[in-house]
């Protein structure tokens, strides 16, 4: 073992490669322009581990990000994440948020929909809460095709 691997631990490439054998996937190692990325496929579903980096402020940050595009031909969309210091701000100035009707949830995290009553339909579901709950730090959306969003592999690309 190096020294900085004892420093540090395994390597991110060294983790999403065992990874994408144990989950039966493929490993996709970045190059100068793109980043790794863990593809594992199930049915119809191609689903995405990666990262992508947001610039904020002076200083980039970067995210770990799990993709599963799908066929939504409703257009249902919503957003979740866990309220902040300026939730309550921007909940008075007249930032749109869903209470789906739990307490505890609605105070904790910030939900955003185009169909209120399918929220409230989703997030009743207490299994669901309490996995979103589990997660000191999330950001889930359902979100329309932005152009350069496709899995890698995807037929309709």
């Amino acid at each position: 073992m190096s020294l900085l691997q004892g420093l540090f631990g395994p390597s991110r490439e060294k983790i999403w490669r065992q990874l994408s054998r144990d989950v039966g996937g493929q490993f996709h190692a970045g190059g100068l322009f793109s980043q790794s990325a863990v593809q594992a496929r199930t049915d119809d579903w191609i689903i995405t581990l990666d990262t992508y980096t947001q610039r904020a402020g002076n200083t980039n940050q970067t995210f770990t990000r799990l993709r599963a595009p799908y066929f939504n031909p409703e257009g249902f969309r919503f957003e979740v994440y866990r309220a902040g210091l300026f939730s309550g701000l921007g909940k008075v100035l007249g930032m749109e948020d869903i209470e789906v009707g739990h307490h505890r949830f609605d105070r904790d995290f910030v939900i955003k929909g185009n169909a209120p009553r399918r929220v409230r339909r989703l997030f009743d579901n207490r299994k669901v809460r309490h996995l979103i709950d589990a997660q000191p730090k999330i950001h889930l959306s359902v979100k329309g095709h932005d152009g350069g969003e496709r899995a890698r592999g995807d037929p309709r690309r």
